[in-house]
């Protein structure tokens, strides 16, 4: 007689997971969410069984451990998604005020949200959430610890494009409460260092309230910005008429970026040398920078492209400002780890996908390669990082990939009219040449969203 298959909910109770009790359930789930292994569809189902047994109950921590799983590793999962959702929504049917929330569970939730692209459909539950955590007394807690005040700022940002309207007002709330602490995180910066206020950060929309206690000024263009190097650290703190919780906000995301971004991989500097040999470059350099004419000439070098240029709380590795046209080489940790066959796949971690959305929507098109893959045109002892074969690889795309010079150079004397065709060409060219190039390092592309009809390509990042 052939094997009898039991249901699912029969293997759970005899498995050893059914054995478990939900923190331990939740700790082997969150094992899974640290090392990025998406195939934990058995222990998601062991946490519904067992809140079912439990006579649906569950802690406010392991909650908010679970869900962050769910969006760490996008799992597709609608009953156990369902089941938080519920549990979340009962938090503020029964605290209204907040009274019994903990700054640790409300953050990790308020990520979550962010990252599983929730948003929107919990409006109610974020806008609770923010209430509790804007407060001066819980936001100077969450500041207390860098990486507790970077993911707050992170999911600002993500609130703030999702639903300006209702994270505007919370934002104005931060900005009232003063900073004891916001002059030495400046100070951990150093100088040299361009930085960007809150208000630039998020998109924030400019008010009343924003021009009565802005105390960090957006830049008009890259004259304005506000640079480290012209503030005195000598014999006393600088004068900037104090500063707001806001302000320490945006200023430990400027320190966590910049701390990110102060070595640069060869994969990614490798990316400038190559896009500058390609057919494309000398038309991408010739389009108006957002910046200056001498900016456009600096960026010879890359064709035409900007390392790191900043959009929005983040920033392109390498970005075409006119056109919006950024290429992402990402590492092995941006991606979840497929075990079914022994390697990093191509679906992103939720920390990841919820970078490339926000760029999405600040319209750019995006393309992702993966830094490994590139990484092995290196050679290890040869001092030209742009190596022959490279060359030769790069030159071979500009045969295969031919472009008509002068007709697209009669376009681009008319970029009022042509940006939009010339845009999509480009992207397509960059495309395929890059494939060829460095073949199994593109994953993909994202094209989500166009340049607005109101919208003309060449205003920069700042809309």
């Amino acid at each position: 007689a052939g094997t009898e298959l039991l249901p699912a909910q029969e293997v759970v109770q005899s498995s050893l997971l059914g054995r478990m009790t939900m923190a331990e359930l939740v700790d082997v789930f969150e094992a899974f969410g640290a090392q990025g292994l998406a195939s934990c569809d058995s222990v998601a189902q062991a946490i519904v069984h067992r809140y079912g047994a439990n006579g649906g109950r569950i802690s406010r921590r392991n909650a908010a451990r679970a869900i962050r799983v769910m969006a760490q590793l996008r799992l597709a999962r609608p009953e156990l998604l369902d089941l938080l959702l519920a549990e979340l929504n009962g938090w503020q049917v029964s605290d209204p005020n907040g009274s019994e929330l903990r700054p640790r569970p409300a953050l990790t939730v308020l990520w979550s949200l962010s990252a599983l692209e929730l948003l929107p459909r919990t409006a109610q539950l974020v806008d609770w959430f923010l209430e509790f955590l804007c407060r001066e007394a819980v936001a100077g807690y969450v500041l207390g610890t860098k990486a507790q005040a970077v993911e707050l700022f992170e999911s600002l940002g993500a609130a703030q494009s999702s639903l300006p309207q209702l994270t505007t007002r919370h934002l104005e709330t931060l900005m009232a409460g003063h900073s004891p602490a916001a002059e030495q995180v400046l100070l951990e910066i150093g100088q040299g260092r361009e930085l960007r206020s809150a208000q630039e950060l998020l998109g924030m929309p400019r008010s009343k309230f924003m021009e009565q206690h802005q105390l960090l000024e957006p830049r008009e263009a890259h004259e304005s910005s506000l640079n480290s190097e012209d503030l005195s650290f000598e014999g006393s703190s600088p004068d900037l008429k104090g500063r707001s919780l806001l302000d320490e906000l945006a200023l430990r995301w400027e320190l966590h970026r910049s701390q990110q971004g102060r070595a640069i991989p060869k994969s990614k500097q490798l990316m400038g040398l190559v896009l500058a040999g390609l057919n494309a470059a000398p038309l991408l350099r010739a389009t108006p920078h957002p910046l200056s004419t001498m900016a456009q000439e600096e960026l010879r070098g890359s064709g035409g492209f900007e390392q790191q240029w900043p959009v929005g709380c983040y920033d392109v590795d390498w970005g075409h400002p006119f056109f919006r046209i950024g290429i992402l080489v990402l590492r092995d940790q941006d991606f979840l780890y497929d075990a079914t066959a022994t390697a990093h796949g191509t679906e992103l971690h939720g920390a990841a996908r919820l970078r490339l959305r926000l760029l999405s929507e600040e319209r750019w098109w995006l393309i992702l390669l993966r830094a490994s893959a590139v990484d092995t045109w290196i050679v290890p002892k040869d001092p030209q990082l742009f190596n022959r074969q490279l060359q030769a690889r790069v030159a071979r795309a500009n045969k295969l990939y031919p472009l008509e010079r002068r007709p697209l150079q009669r376009k681009m004397r008319d970029l009022d009219n042509e940006a939009d065709k010339l845009r999509q060409l480009f992207m397509k060219q960059l495309q395929q040449q890059l494939d060829f190039i460095f073949p199994d390092a593109l994953v993909g592309v994202d094209c989500s969203f166009g340049l607005a009809k109101s919208q003309t390509p060449w205003l920069g990042p700042s809309l």
